[in-house]
This record gives C-alpha cells, structure tokens and sequence, in this order.
C-alpha cells in the first residue's frame, strides 16, 4: 500500500542537516536509481540478481565481472605424458584426476585436496598435489622452451613448504611458559648486546686517548731536538 517493494534492502534514516540539503547538495539535480536485475558473465548458472543502479547506467553486465580471470590449466597429450610426465608413485589416472579438480576449483589446493578422491587415488596433502601439478607445469615450460637454457617458472619445493609448515605449527602449539621464556632469553641478548657495545666505544675511546697521548709525546720529542740543535749553533 505505501509503494515501496519489500525486498528493497531498507536501513534507518537520519534526518539531520535536512534544512541545509542545498549546501550539502548544491543546486544539481539527484540522479534517478532503480532496482534493476543483473548478471554476472564470470558465473556460468545464468544466476540473476537484483542491485540499485543509476536510471542512465545501461550497461548489462555486473561491472566487477572483469576481475574475474580464469586461470590456464594444464593441457597434455598422450605423447607428452609417456615421454616427460611420468613420476613414481603418480599414475596417469592420478594425474588426471588432479588436472580434472585443478580445472573444476581453479586451482584452489585446499579445496582440491578435500574433494581427493582418497578412495580411489589415495590419500594425498596439499604440498603432494601442488608438487605434482608445477612439475608437470614446470616439464612442459621446459619441453615448449626447448631453445631456452631455463624455463620460465621455477620448480615447487615441496620440502621447504613441509618444513614451513611444521616450524610454523611449532610456533603457534607454544605454551605460554615457553613463550615467556623466550621473551626473557630475548631481553637477555638485548642487555648483552648494549653492554657489549658499551664496551667497544669504551677501547675506542681509550684507543683514541692513547693515540692522542703518543701524538703529543712525539711533538714534545722533535721540539726539544730543534732547541738543542740552535743551541749548538
């Protein structure tokens, strides 16, 4: 009855500074919005939503559609898997199995690594999965970039993610006495390190005083050898 749809997203209102609309506003005119429907082309279920847009907006497309990009997933023949893909302990159903989720999930391990199917392929870690996607990566670089002497993206460490992450799970499963404790060894190496320089500028300043005091001997030295030679004369 009031005219206003009941799915407009609708927030409370405040009604303060309304007598100087016009110096908030100036004398232009309020541009016309509507509720309109949308969709987005980087979706591929024709899925339509609604959203407020400018009654002189005629664009068609959800403007944030373009920062969508779709990753280039790996492609192999037949011949390139028999001649450099092939890995113990991966067989070629594995394989593609992996490339099959990496298409699905864009590359996205963690959720590649729970839709595994651990039934048939067997049980597989993040760290397993992207070593075995960037090898491929890496084999086909160097198969394409033959003429080069290094192919264009470097191999994944597998070892050094693993260790990564167990330093890391290390660091958080610390307990409160050992974070203390550390914290305290750390404030010990702060003294120790500003005593230490304390006692480099001390032999410095004590190698500057000593070199100052052989300085004047010298002097005091040739003076006396000038007085005696004019005495001779």
């Amino acid at each position: 009855s009031s005219g206003i749809n009941a799915e407009w997203p609708l927030r409370p209102g405040n009604d303060k500074g309304l007598r100087h609309m016009k110096q908030l506003f100036g004398n232009r005119k309020v541009r016309s919005w509507q509720w309109k429907p949308f969709k987005n082309s980087a979706r591929n279920d024709n899925l339509s939503l609604l959203h407020w847009k400018r009654c002189d907006d005629t664009s068609t497309d959800y403007p944030f559609a373009k920062y969508s990009v779709k990753r280039e997933i790996l492609k192999y023949t037949d011949e390139q898997y028999n001649g450099v893909l092939q890995q113990p302990g991966w067989t070629r159903a594995n394989t593609d199995h992996l490339i099959d989720l990496a298409n699905r999930f864009d590359l996205r391990f963690i959720v590649m690594q729970d839709r595994w199917d651990k039934q048939t392929h067997g049980a597989r870690t993040v760290e397993d999965l992207k070593d075995r996607y960037y090898s491929i990566q890496y084999r086909l670089d160097k198969l394409r970039d033959s003429e080069s002497e290094k192919p264009k993206r470097p191999l994944y460490d597998a070892d050094h993610e693993r260790l990564r992450k167990e330093q890391l799970e290390k660091l958080y499963s610390r307990t409160r006495e050992e974070v203390e404790e550390e914290e305290y060894l750390i404030e010990e190496l702060r003294k120790i390190e500003i005593r230490r320089k304390e006692r480099e500028k001390k032999q410095q300043d004590l190698q500057r005083l000593i070199k100052a005091a052989d300085q004047l001997t010298e002097t005091g030295s040739s003076n006396k050898k000038k007085k005696y030679r004019l005495t001779l004369r």
